[in-house]
């Protein structure tokens, strides 16, 4: 609890120390026996570790052992969509937001899961909800405008484009699985200017490799 009083303080001096406000909660957390500071400690090592599947057994351990762990539910969420587990990520996201309602991050990572799921009104609500706390956070209105644009024109072609162009702005992805993608967003709908720009912008690069296809 002196802890927790202390983190506070420092918080307060220095609102730009996010671990600050990070240890006041885990203070307050662990003296209500929310989970154990061994709990604790076991969360912060997987921050320094880079085998996400390794972490998100230990985080599915650690949220089955202490429920009302917050930061575990959230780190469970990014870790799983990291490995593209939208579907667990969006359900330990919603977990995350059970237990803090208004987390800016939760909020983020929930709606992009939700949208990787084709969730689009699941999406647009965390979005929502996440402007209204924080206009515009990490580039949000953008993606708000482009999910908003889905529902905004008749039938499915642009959900459908949308969906192919997300296949295709995956950096991992080999060229010709991106082309592919980009070229089928551009088919489902013409008009849907996100996808065609990358299009031409990722034949652009591609042409020296592949003189064939032209500029």
């Amino acid at each position: 609890k002196e802890a927790g009083v202390c983190f506070e303080q420092t918080a307060k001096l220095d609102p730009d120390d996010d671990f600050a406000r990070r240890y006041a909660r885990a203070s307050v957390d662990i003296d209500a026996k929310r989970y154990t500071v061994e709990d604790y400690m076991i969360m912060l090592g997987l921050q320094r570790e880079g085998d996400f599947k390794a972490q998100r057994s230990l985080l599915e351990s650690l949220t089955k052992r202490a429920p009302k762990f917050f930061d575990a539910w959230l780190m469970l969420g990014e870790v799983s969509y990291l490995l593209s587990m939208h579907e667990d990520a969006l359900e330990a996201y919603t977990h995350a937001l059970e237990l803090g309602p208004d987390n800016l991050a939760s909020l983020y990572g929930a709606g992009f899961s939700a949208l990787y799921l084709g969730k689009f009104d699941i999406a647009l609500k965390h979005w929502d909800n996440l402007n209204a706390l924080k206009p515009d956070y990490k580039g949000t209105a953008r993606w708000r405008r482009i999910v908003g644009s889905a529902k905004a024109k008749e039938g499915s072609a642009r959900k459908k484009a949308i969906m192919f162009w997300l296949g295709g702005s995956t950096p991992t992805d080999s060229a010709s699985t991106r082309l592919d993608n980009l070229e089928k967003a551009v088919a489902a709908d013409p008009t849907f200017s996100e996808a065609a720009i990358d299009l031409a912008r990722l034949l652009r690069e591609e042409a020296p490799k592949n003189p064939e296809r032209g500029p």
